[in-house]
């Protein structure tokens, strides 16, 4: 039974509430690679304290591969299942969002994952450890040098005015290219951008691999923001807000303001709701009058994304019906007033 299957069967039998538990191994081999697997979490290395602490959801399985990020995720996962690369240095980049950052961390993840010592830092990070270290450069990078197998460097552009500590790093990732461990760096910057701003980082990275992520193609923008709207759990109309978008980070955070602008609509009709009901009891027709209120206090076109979400064949009715039911009596047009006034306050809280 492969360990994938045998994982599933132990968790179902825990689940169970079952008391007792016998496997029966083909062999020798397949008993030890189960008590290896079982063992594991308990002698599993962590990842060291030098770097920065890996988020858990940077990982190759939850990365949304698209079509300009597939060479660089292909690269990034050989050196974290290997530990070594023909191409070194590796430098990968392009615009904010399009996953670079996901990319190095997975490698760091699943480089520990398989007992292998990945340190993860950025420019700030590597700047900072070198201020700790008192100016003393060398005895910060002879502690990198022994602490990561592989070393990935996330925001090189951070260092452009930090000439000395550019230097300080591609010394170090000269030394570790010498000893056959890898190195991933990942910028905003084009390569033509750094032999200006980064003179000694761009000799370095010029004798590996430059690898750029493309921007989101137009047929792969529908399918990403369907993925992370499911991830997410956004509720949001995906009919045309993501095109203008060219990364996965940029359409996240697009679902992500819109899934709180939709929040707040929610909020803003329940708040209504309530007073309708209260002000004219359950049997007024709600949505004729939170829209005919809305139209008086935001106007008509956010009235009609508010309440019909952009449809505008029922709008006309709905004030119709709102003014038959308001204007023909005296004591429901002062309620109504009372309703816009709530409106308008609701409104400035929001």
């Amino acid at each position: 039974m492969e360990l994938s299957w045998l994982r599933r069967a132990v968790s179902g039998f825990t689940k169970s509430g079952e008391k007792g538990l016998t496997l029966q191994f083909r062999s020798s081999s397949d008993r030890d690679r189960f008590c290896e697997w079982l063992l594991k979490p308990l002698t599993q290395r962590q990842q060291t304290s030098i770097g920065l602490p890996l988020k858990s959801r940077y990982r190759f399985d939850s990365l949304i591969e698209t079509e300009g990020m597939r060479v660089a995720k292909g690269v990034c996962l050989g050196i974290a299942k290997s530990g070594k690369t023909v191409l070194n240095p590796v430098y990968i980049y392009g615009a904010p969002g399009c996953g670079k950052t996901h990319l190095l961390q997975a490698t760091c993840t699943a480089a520990i994952e398989d007992d292998r010592k990945a340190v993860y830092l950025t420019g700030e990070a590597f700047l900072n450890l070198l201020s700790e270290h008192r100016g003393t450069a060398t005895s910060a990078t002879r502690l990198l040098q022994e602490s990561a197998d592989i070393l990935c460097v996330d925001d090189i552009p951070f260092l452009e005015s930090h000439p000395r500590s550019s230097a300080v790093l591609a010394d170090l990732i000269q030394r570790l290219m010498d000893a056959g461990k890898p190195v991933l760096l990942a910028g905003q910057c084009k390569p033509t951008h750094l032999k200006q701003a980064l003179a000694s980082l761009y000799r370095v990275i010029r004798k590996g691999v430059v690898l750029h992520i493309g921007e989101l193609k137009e047929e792969e923008k529908r399918r990403v923001a369907e993925e992370l709207a499911k991830r997410f759990s956004v509720l949001t109309d995906l009919s045309c807000t993501y095109q203008a978008c060219h990364t996965v980070g940029e359409i996240l955070s697009l679902l992500l303001q819109t899934d709180e602008k939709d929040a707040h609509t929610a909020d803003l009709i329940g708040a209504l709701t309530e007073r309708i009901a209260t002000l004219f009891g359950e049997d007024a027709p709600v949505a004729e009058i939170s829209f005919y209120a809305l139209r008086k206090v935001l106007g008509l076109k956010e009235a009609k994304r508010i309440v019909l979400n952009a449809e505008t064949a029922r709008a006309a009715s709905l004030s119709r019906k709102a003014r038959t039911f308001i204007e023909n009596n005296t004591e429901r047009r002062n309620k109504f007033h009372q309703l816009l006034r709530f409106l308008e306050q609701q409104c400035k809280l929001r």
